[in-house]
C-alpha cells in the first residue's frame, strides 16, 4: 500500500518581489493543492501527510520520520544536486521522487532555471508530474530527447478540489450600490490584471455603478510593474466611481469571506491550470469570468487580449449567473472525479 508524503518548501514573505523580507510562510495556493490532493488520498484509504520545510536541508529529516514510499515535492525548489545526494542515500532505497509541476509552459519560461532543472530531474530518476496534460506533453518530449531518453519519468498527476462542499445553494446576487468585481492572484505578467481592470471600469459604466475593484497585494515573477500600472490606472479616476481594493494574502476561510462578498470574479489571464482562485468561487457561487484556459470551467471563449470581448462575456455571465455557476459546479465535479481516479491508479501501479 502507497504512503505518500507531500512536501512545500517556506519562504520569506513574498509581498513585495524580487527581494523578500518579512516573517516565513507558505504560499497559500500551492498549500491548499497539496492539503487538497491529501485529504483526496485519506478519504480513499490512502496513507498521506504533508510536511513544511525551511530548505532542501531538511528533506531527509522529514521523509526519515514519515518513511513514505512516495515523496512529492510542490513545485521547482529542490535542486537536482540535493536529490543526487538523497538518493544516494541507502536509507532512501526504494523510494520513488515526484516533483509536481503546477504551471503551463508559459509561465515555466518565466522560472529561469526551469527546464534545466526538469531534464536533470528526469535524468537522475526523479518522477516529474505536471498537472495540466499540455504541460506534461512539452515535458515529455524534453524528457525523450534528454541523454539518455526518460520519457516514463513525466507524469501528468492534476489538482484535486474537495467538492462534496458544493452543497451549499447558490446565493441570491448582491444588491448594493457598487458594483465589487474581483481580480484575485498574484501580479504576474501572464496574468493579465491590468486588461481586467479596464474591462471592470468599461463593464461598471455600462451598468451604471461605481466600481470596487479588489485585487492582491502579493507580486511575483517580475510583476511588479502589473501592480503599478493597475494602480496608476486608478490613481487618475474619480474614487467616488472607481476604487482598487487591495486585500493582503489571506488564509483560505479568510479568502473564502472575501470571495463571497463579490458580484462577479475575473480570471482573464494568458495562461492556467487548474486555477484554485476560480474553484473557490465556485464553492461559495460567485460567477467567474475566465478564459479557456481553465480545463474544468464551463467554455465561454473569452478573448483575454479585447476588452469588448471581456465586457460582453461579462454580460452574458451576469444574465445569467445561476447557469453559469450551476455549469461549472458539474465541470468541477467531473474534474475533481477523474482526478482522484488518477492519483490512486497511479499509487497502485507505483507501489
Amino acid at each position: 500500500m502507497s504512503k505518500s508524503l507531500f512536501l512545500l518548501k517556506t519562504r520569506e514573505d513574498y509581498s513585495q518581489d524580487p527581494s523578500y523580507s518579512g516573517s516565513y510562510q507558505i504560499a497559500t495556493g500551492m498549500y491548499n493543492s497539496a492539503k487538497f490532493v491529501v485529504d483526496a488520498l485519506t478519504a480513499h484509504g490512502r496513507e498521506a501527510g504533508l510536511g513544511l520545510l525551511i530548505d532542501g536541508n531538511s528533506i531527509d529529516a522529514a521523509v526519515m520520520a514519515y518513511n513514505p514510499t512516495h515523496v512529492i515535492i510542490e513545485g521547482l525548489w529542490v535542486t537536482p544536486a540535493k536529490f543526487a545526494e538523497l538518493m544516494a542515500l541507502g536509507r532512501h532505497a526504494g523510494r520513488t521522487w515526484i516533483v509536481r509541476i503546477h504551471s503551463e509552459i508559459p509561465f515555466l519560461s518565466t522560472e529561469g532555471v526551469a527546464i534545466d532543472w526538469i531534464g536533470q530531474y528526469v535524468k537522475l530518476g526523479v518522477k516529474v508530474a505536471a498537472n495540466s496534460p499540455r504541460a506534461m506533453k512539452s515535458l515529455k518530449w524534453e524528457a525523450e530527447h534528454t541523454i539518455p531518453p526518460a520519457p516514463e519519468n513525466v507524469l501528468y498527476l492534476p489538482n484535486c478540489y474537495p467538492v462534496d462542499d458544493f452543497v451549499n445553494p447558490i446565493p441570491q446576487p448582491h444588491n448594493t450600490m457598487a458594483i465589487n468585481i474581483g481580480c484575485f492572484g498574484a501580479f504576474r505578467p501572464l496574468k493579465n490584471q491590468l486588461q481586467q481592470a479596464f474591462a471592470a471600469l468599461e463593464f461598471a459604466e455600462l451598468i451604471g455603478k461605481p466600481l470596487r475593484f479588489h485585487i492582491n497585494s502579493r507580486i511575483d515573477a517580475g510583476g511588479n510593474n502589473a501592480q503599478r500600472n493597475v494602480f496608476g490606472l486608478f490613481g487618475q479616476l474619480d474614487p467616488t466611481t472607481a476604487e482598487v481594493i487591495e486585500h493582503d494574502w489571506e488564509d483560505r476561510e479568510t479568502f473564502l469571506q472575501s470571495l463571497s462578498e463579490l458580484d462577479i470574479l475575473m480570471q482573464v489571464s494568458m495562461s492556467e491550470t487548474f486555477n484554485i482562485v476560480a474553484a473557490d468561487a465556485v464553492l461559495v457561487g460567485i460567477p467567474i469570468i475566465a478564459t479557456d484556459e481553465i480545463p474544468w470551467m464551463y467554455p465561454t471563449g473569452v478573448d483575454p487580449q479585447s476588452v469588448p470581448d471581456i465586457v460582453q462575456k461579462m454580460r452574458i455571465i451576469m444574465n445569467a449567473r445561476h447557469f453559469f455557476i450551476t455549469k461549472n459546479r458539474i465541470g468541477l465535479r467531473r474534474y475533481n472525479e477523474a482526478a482522484v481516479k488518477k492519483w490512486l491508479n497511479y499509487l497502485s501501479l507505483s507501489t
